[in-house]
């Protein structure tokens, strides 16, 4: 389908990547719940869900981040 993939749009893929650099840069629970609700406006972008399954694996949130990791499995 056309909107199977949302990272496809510029906006989106810079958005990721700095939550992505902020995680690694120590704003670990912000970047953490601003992805989270990001995936909920997109929940079919799955390399969000997929970095927001690491991101929960760091943050010691195992039983979510299997979630997160099953959801995107699924959805590719």
């Amino acid at each position: 389908p056309a909107n199977y993939f949302f990272m496809n749009n510029s906006n989106n893929i810079l958005f990721l990547q700095k939550k992505i650099k902020e995680f690694q840069q120590g704003r670990r629970a912000e970047s953490y719940a601003e992805l989270k609700e990001y995936i909920k406006n997109y929940p079919r972008d799955s390399v969000a869900r997929y970095n927001l399954a690491l991101m929960a694996e760091n943050l010691g949130l195992i039983n979510e981040s299997k979630d997160l990791y099953k959801k995107t499995i699924r959805s590719d």
